[in-house]
């Protein structure tokens, strides 16, 4: 198996060609679990809210189309933003990582709700939409320190929210 850890210093243009010439290799061995679950539960529990007030029933039919959604997509998603979390230029990185997926994926989630009839399919896809900002940079910046990473460089969620906590604390340099 070709080892993916000497992707660093590769360059944006670099990356993207990689991922369109083996998707096998930097999206299905990376598909990252901990972000699909972790935006399964978050994005299905934010659809729930946001269309409660059309009944419970059509908060749990946005609620599992959301989740069933993020499930699929979210681990690619993750994995894209490991592929490019050590190119550079680090801002088109940054841009590559953080904006084009959440495109794709909102666009999906959409056309989805929209299937599914989902009441007030605005305000769900806004509030997935501002969790998508926050999450796609907090994601990278996780990853560039080696925290929520999967395929042959991962590590255990345990381990993940230990870092995490430790750096909250401040006992982690910046690398």
């Amino acid at each position: 198996m070709l080892s993916l850890a000497k992707d660093s210093g590769q360059t944006v243009a670099e990356v993207s060609r990689a991922v369109l010439l083996r998707p096998d290799l930097y999206l299905l061995a990376r598909w990252n679990w901990k972000s699909a679950l972790l935006s399964a539960i978050v994005r299905s529990a934010l659809f729930f809210a946001s269309t409660s007030r059309a009944g419970h029933a059509a908060a749990l039919s946005a609620s599992a189309t959301e989740f069933a959604l993020a499930l699929a997509l979210a681990g690619f998603i993750g994995a894209l933003a490991q592929a490019y979390r050590r190119a550079h230029p680090r801002w088109l990185a940054f841009l590559m990582a953080a904006s084009l997926p959440p495109l794709l994926w909102h666009a999906c989630e959409l056309v989805a709700h929209l299937l599914n009839r989902t009441p007030r399919i605005y305000y769900g896809v806004s509030l997935s939409v501002a969790y998508s900002v926050l999450t796609s940079s907090l994601t990278l910046w996780l990853m560039r320190r080696g925290i929520w990473l999967a395929g042959e460089e991962r590590t255990s969620l345990r381990q993940d929210l230990g870092k995490i906590v430790a750096m909250l604390r401040g006992h982690l340099c910046d690398p």
